[in-house]
C-alpha cells in the first residue's frame, strides 16, 4: 500500500492488519509508548502518525517483542522450550510472586505473564528455585511433609500461620457448591518449619488418633 492508498485515518483493528502485526504486539506497543494514541476520535490513528510508524516499524517491533502475554501453564511451556528443563506452572506463578515475571492482564480471573518479560528472562537456576518454592500441595500433602495430621494444618489455617496460596476445585468434585480445596505454597511450609515459637517435636508426639493437637490452643486469626 503505497502512502496515496492509505486512507485518511485507519481504526484499531485496521492499523495493525496494515502493518502486518499481530493485534497482542500493537496494543502493547500502544501500552508502551512506541505507537502514539489516537489523535482522531472514536480511537483513530490519522494518515500522517500511521506512516510514521510504519517507516519506525522495524524498531517498535524489536522494543516489544515477539512473544505474546500468557497464562502460567503456556509461560511455563514456553520456558520449559527455552531452557531444555522442566520450568512448572506454579514456578511461574512464583516469579510472577517474585516480581520477576509481571502480570500484565487477567483472563477469566487467571494471571497473565507479560510476555516481553517472558522473553528476557534467563535465569533458569531461578525458574527451578521458583519451582520448588511455588509448588502448590493439598492439605493431606502438608501434613505429610510436615510430619502431622491433617487436623494439624487446619488449626495452623485457622490461626492464620498458614495461608493458602489460592483454592481449586479437585477433579472429584462435581457440584459447583462443593467447597474449593486449599492449596499451600512449599516455601511458606518450609518457613513455617523454622518459627521458633513451635515445639514441631511436641506436635508431632500428639500424632496418635483422639489426641488434642497443641495448635488448638492457637486462638483464631480474626481475634488476634
Amino acid at each position: 500500500m503505497t502512502t496515496q492508498q492509505i486512507p485518511s485515518s485507519l481504526g484499531a483493528q485496521q492499523f495493525p492488519e496494515y502493518l502486518g502485526i499481530p493485534a497482542w504486539q500493537f496494543e502493547r506497543a500502544l501500552r508502551l509508548g512506541h505507537i502514539p494514541a489516537p489523535d482522531r476520535a472514536r480511537r483513530r490513528w490519522s494518515r500522517t502518525v500511521v506512516q510514521q510508524v510504519r517507516d519506525q516499524l522495524a524498531g517498535i517491533t524489536a522494543a516489544t517483542g515477539a512473544v505474546p502475554d500468557m497464562g502460567a501453564t503456556r509461560a511455563a511451556a514456553y520456558l520449559t522450550e527455552r531452557f531444555d528443563t522442566e520450568i512448572t506452572p506454579d514456578a511461574v506463578a512464583e516469579l510472577g510472586r517474585q516480581g520477576a515475571l509481571r502480570i500484565a492482564d487477567t483472563y477469566k480471573d487467571h494471571p497473565l505473564y507479560d510476555g516481553l518479560d517472558l522473553e528476557r528472562f534467563e535465569d533458569q537456576a531461578a525458574a527451578q528455585e521458583a519451582g520448588r518454592l511455588g509448588r502448590q500441595v493439598t492439605r493431606a500433602e502438608a501434613a505429610e511433609l510436615l510430619g502431622v495430621r491433617e487436623t494439624d494444618i487446619r488449626h495452623l489455617h485457622r490461626a492464620g500461620y498458614l495461608t493458602p496460596i489460592r483454592y481449586a476445585r479437585s477433579r472429584w468434585q462435581r457440584r459447583r457448591e462443593d467447597p474449593a480445596v486449599p492449596l499451600y505454597r512449599l516455601g511458606d511450609l518450609h518457613a513455617l518449619q523454622h518459627r521458633d515459637d513451635i515445639d514441631w517435636a511436641a506436635v508431632r508426639a500428639t500424632a496418635g488418633p483422639g489426641r488434642r493437637s497443641p495448635f488448638a490452643a492457637l486462638p483464631n486469626a480474626a481475634q488476634t
